[in-house]
């Protein structure tokens, strides 16, 4: 964390604070087929098949090992700029890659990513703009974007956007082929 953003602190601060409350009182149990469900439902997809040899990011994965089914993957990787914190989670044992990054700078090749997720992520980043113009660097021609966004919520200090499908239209999906 950069000591210059004394809000970007504290915001990780209370984000990670959330993490040890709800796995506090939950723990962590077996998620991984929680998280196939869910995120294989956000893009409609019905065989994880579908998911065989690519490469997939999951944007603010957070500490529950989301990518963690994706065993046919080439690649499951989680972004988080939390993720030497989420250490405490027991996150090496989960099935996947754990990228500590922020989403706004995304330390992939341009057109590296088969498949970019985000499970409620977006309105928690730093710089929206930013973070949805590395989403459609990273992303190859033809790859997908799935995703589950909380539309029309008022910012708060831990998800300082409100996202519109219009502003997500003009930032995001520009020129995207929906399906």
């Amino acid at each position: 964390m950069n000591p210059k953003r004394p809000l970007e602190k504290e915001k990780y601060r209370n984000e990670l604070a959330f993490w040890q409350g709800w796995l506090g009182e939950h723990g962590a149990g077996e998620r991984a087929l929680y998280y196939q469900k869910f995120m294989m439902n956000m893009g409609n997809v019905s065989d994880v098949s579908f998911f065989d040899g690519l490469v997939c990011l999951d944007i603010g994965c957070g500490p529950m090992g989301s990518l963690s089914w994706l065993s046919n993957a080439k690649a499951a990787i989680g972004l988080d700029p939390l993720a030497e914190e989420y250490m405490q989670f027991d996150i090496a044992s989960h099935h996947m890659v754990y990228l500590k990054a922020p989403a706004e700078d995304v330390p992939f090749p341009t057109g590296y990513v088969d498949v970019v997720f985000s499970m409620n992520s977006l309105d928690h980043v730093d710089d929206l703009h930013g973070t949805c113009a590395e989403i459609r660097r990273v992303l190859k021609p033809g790859g997908y974007f799935l995703g589950s966004l909380n539309l029309n919520e008022p910012a708060t200090a831990t998800e300082p956007w409100t996202l519109t499908e219009e502003l997500l239209a003009e930032i995001l999906f520009q020129d995207w082929e929906r399906e």
